[in-house]
């Protein structure tokens, strides 16, 4: 039989490979000009860049308020904000089939949209709700409920200690982070390969409790349990199997973070766990069959902001899964495994407009990655065009591999406008 690893590399890879056209073509953070003009601040603010998951200080406590801060000006602001845009990916390399051959996988163009609730509901309630539409070059088109975060925020001082906490009600383990460095706020290199990297994706629905206390310390905890298949249909989230957790799945998170002088440094552990049954098969054949996942991680953000001219941030994360299946009358091996995921990058930003981001991607299974990327970013100061009723970004990158991974080689562009 041949070695899991190598079955990842030589089946599995083609397919994966795919899933960063998708997410590399479409920018999957925002800066959106409903939270300026709520605020009263430029995106730059709460953004690295003015566009993106690389938040700012501010940026993080603005989150963690439940997105309720405002300049407290009189008159209706509209939460709502829309994003539109497009781009592609081009293959550079010639993958070897099935049958023993090689091929070139086709270059892909997409074009995208989305809607957004996001900003304040009342003084302690808040939301980011985002729905997205995507055209693809092949002809398919869709459209789905994409990240929701539904937040109750408040705060007390007890014994001279100062303590934010709230309620996060959300659809995916890690959209409620403040530091963005699990896969929901990234690009990945590669597909996914852990149920923490996005495997439960708008198929769930959760909540936590948290708390930071003296904006030290971070404490998270909360759990997730599948959304019944009639609404993932409604919501545009049916067409993956396999990911019906049995029961419930705890999630975690812990975080220290101190801010000094311009200088950030926060460290993170956080966890998930859950059973999930295969439901691709009839209920009688699988009906005492499922996997256990259980995912830890260590995370890691330092940023530099003390020149706004010259930022600069290193991130950094970890996630080992082991996985075990069940045995039943229909199957009696049980299957064990262990995937380690390694991601990294470090980036440039100069005077937010230009940013240069260098990447590193490890899967045990998959290989080594590098990734270089290009940004433009020329609105969302606070004197741009148009502000704070618009932001652009532009991104050019280049994905290859390393030390005997499977072979990529790609470039992807793309571009969002949001309003």
């Amino acid at each position: 039989m041949l070695p899991i690893r190598i079955i990842f590399q030589k089946k599995l890879a083609p397919l994966l490979l795919i899933i960063p056209s998708f997410s590399l073509f479409s920018p999957i953070a925002h800066a959106l000009p409903s939270f300026a003009r709520q605020t009263g601040e430029a995106c730059t603010a709460c953004h690295i860049q003015t566009w993106g998951a690389n938040l700012t200080p501010r940026g993080r406590d603005f989150k963690l308020k439940g997105y309720t801060q405002s300049n407290n000006e009189t008159g209706w602001k509209p939460p709502l904000s829309m994003t539109v845009g497009g781009g592609g990916s081009f293959d550079l390399t010639d993958y070897p089939d099935f049958l023993g051959g090689s091929s070139r996988a086709k270059d892909t163009a997409f074009a995208s949209g989305s809607v957004f609730y996001a900003g304040k509901v009342n003084k302690n309630l808040g939301a980011y709700v985002q729905g997205t539409g995507v055209y693809s070059s092949s002809g398919n088109a869709y459209g789905y409920l994409d990240k929701v975060d539904l937040r109750f925020a408040s705060q007390i001082d007890l014994s001279g200690q100062h303590i934010d906490y709230g309620i996060s009600v959300n659809n995916e383990p890690g959209v409620q982070d403040l530091w963005n460095t699990n896969a929901v706020w990234r690009n990945s290199i590669t597909g996914g390969s852990t149920l923490s990297d996005r495997g439960l994706s708008g198929r769930v629905v959760g909540a936590s409790l948290y708390t930071m206390i003296n904006n030290l310390l971070y404490v998270e905890a909360g759990g997730y349990t599948s959304l019944p298949v009639d609404v993932q249909q409604g919501i545009g989230r049916a067409n993956y199997i396999g990911t019906e957790i049995d029961g419930g799945a705890p999630y975690w998170r812990i975080a220290l973070q101190h801010n000094w002088n311009g200088h950030y440094m926060a460290l993170g552990h956080f966890g998930l766990r859950a059973d999930v049954r295969n439901n691709f098969l009839p209920a009688f054949f699988v009906q005492d069959y499922y996997t256990s996942y259980s995912d830890l991680g260590v995370d890691a953000t330092y940023q530099y902001l003390a020149n706004p001219d010259h930022i600069f941030e290193l991130k950094a994360s970890y996630v080992r899964e082991t996985r075990s299946s069940s045995e039943n009358i229909f199957f009696s091996n049980v299957y064990n495994t262990t995937i380690e995921n390694v991601n990294a990058n470090a980036a440039y930003t100069w005077q937010q407009t230009l940013g240069l981001m260098l990447g590193y991607q490890y899967n045990n299974m998959l290989g080594h990655y590098l990734a270089t990327e290009l940004s433009y970013t020329p609105f969302g100061k606070q004197q741009s065009l148009a502000a704070p009723w618009l932001n652009l970004r532009l991104k050019l990158g280049y994905i290859t591999e390393v030390a005997d991974s499977y072979p990529q080689e790609r470039l992807y562009l793309n571009g969002q406008i949001a309003f």
